[in-house]
């Protein structure tokens, strides 16, 4: 669809500091010219459009420019610069209109802070409707019939943004290059993501102009140079370890630098570090020696483990034996008590006994005696009676017959030798004598 610029060539002149002229009604869309120049219409740029349609302009007054119709996608807004309106130094009416609607009340805090924006310039060229300057009020998504000599459209995404700077050719950004402490070039791949509210476009516009001075101007030095100021206050391969918190310092400085901006920063991400292929084979190996140290400190933690295990194993596969063996022991310990006590017991008996037979003995001589001294009573008082009967001598000579009939005594000689030879007679005799002896030993 297309929109028709009308430029005039016939009216009043424009005033100098005017480019665009005041719109005039009652001229049925330009189709009459005298109307219109009746109504005091201005020469040259008008700001009413001709919108689709079918009009009888005369082409000696009036000279139209076909121009596109603005559209505004979802997830965009548009952030339209009026060329029209009063002078941005007569702000006192934007003052009180911003005020009014942040329901700020003339003097309170809130209403000198507006003053003090816009004499600080931070917000004086957002302005309310009607002031010539960016419109504090943004387009949403939409078909504008849009003057495009009155009004300047900036179109500023709403939705996340993405920025790369890594190898892609789709991308705008090479890889960022930096230099660590002790001197090794690094390459980085990074992806910064923004957002721009609604309400905080025109302040953004106000500040930089648009999304690609935003980017190229704002964005890219200041990740740029965030990257660099990390990479050279440590070494290279500190930088690759560290990336969880070399990230979070940088998405820290880019969150409080487009702050500035009115951009929010929603994250910056670290894609992909490229260290120097030395260093890298370097830290390679390291790391293999490391990983082989600790394999070989699993497989000796293995082997003694295993080795507990098979003593384990080996343990209870004689638990029979070591259970038997206790129990053969406890027997042994069990037996020698016995045979202690056994022996105890033999010893007391023994020793009973040995007590019983003495005092057995004992018993048996005192009664030996007994009848010895009674024997030896009996016959002394015998021989004292014989003695007091037959006297002294007959007493002996008594015993002595006793004594030759109980052969104890020898009247005659073993050997009688007589004549001259007494050599010859005595061993006859003793021949004699030794015979006989045999002879009374043989017999039953």
């Amino acid at each position: 669809m297309k929109v028709g610029l009308v430029t005039a060539l016939d009216g009043e002149p424009l005033p100098e500091n005017e480019y665009i002229a005041k719109s005039v009604q009652g001229h049925s869309d330009y189709q009459d010219a005298s109307k219109f120049l009746a109504a005091g219409g201005q020469r040259g740029p008008q700001f009413d459009v001709l919108r689709p349609g079918t009009y009888y302009i005369n082409p000696m007054i009036f000279k139209v420019e076909l121009d596109d119709v603005a559209i505004i996608e979802r997830g965009q807004v548009a952030v339209v610069v009026s060329n029209v309106g009063e002078e941005p130094k007569q702000v006192r009416n934007a003052i009180e209109e911003i005020a009014k609607k942040e329901g700020a009340a003339v003097g309170s805090d809130t209403y000198k802070n507006i003053e003090n924006r816009f004499e600080k310039g931070i917000e004086r060229y957002v302005v309310p409707k009607g002031f010539r300057g960016i419109q504090q009020e943004v387009a949403g998504p939409g078909f504008y019939y849009l003057n495009r000599r009155a009004y300047l459209v900036h179109v500023v995404d709403t939705t996340n943004i993405t920025i790369d700077w890594d190898d892609s050719k789709e991308t705008r950004f090479d890889p960022l290059r930096v230099i660590s402490r002790d001197g090794f070039a690094i390459s980085v791949s990074v992806k910064v993501v923004i957002c721009i509210r609604p309400d905080q476009a025109p302040y953004m516009v106000a500040k930089i102009g648009s999304m690609e001075n935003l980017i190229v101007h704002v964005i890219h030095p200041m990740i740029d140079s965030s990257f660099r100021n990390q990479a050279s206050s440590t070494s290279a391969m500190n930088f690759m370890q560290d990336r969880q918190e070399e990230q979070r310092k940088a998405e820290t400085r880019a969150k409080e630098e487009l702050e500035k901006y009115h951009v929010e920063c929603v994250s910056v991400l670290i894609c992909q570090i490229n260290l120097p292929q030395d260093l890298m084979d370097i830290q390679t190996k390291k790391i293999i020696a490391q990983q082989q140290q600790t394999m070989f400190e699993d497989q000796q933690r293995a082997e003694q483990t295993r080795i507990a295990m098979e003593k384990t194993r080996s343990e209870a596969d004689q638990q029979k034996n070591l259970v038997e063996a206790e129990i053969g022991v406890k027997i042994a310990e069990q037996n020698k008590q016995k045979a202690i006590k056994y022996a105890e017991g033999e010893a007391e008996s023994i020793r009973l006994k040995a007590e019983g037979e003495a005092k057995g003995i004992k018993a048996k001589g005192e009664a030996e005696g007994t009848k010895i001294l009674a024997i030896g009573e009996s016959t002394a008082k015998a021989y004292e009676l014989q003695n007091k009967a037959v006297g002294q001598q007959g007493v002996t000579a008594i015993e002595i017959a006793k004594q030759i009939a109980a052969g104890n005594v020898k009247v005659t000689p073993d050997f009688l030798v007589q004549g001259g030879d007494n050599i010859s007679s005595l061993l006859a005799a003793f021949l004699t004598n030794a015979i006989s002896k045999d002879k009374k030993d043989s017999k039953p």
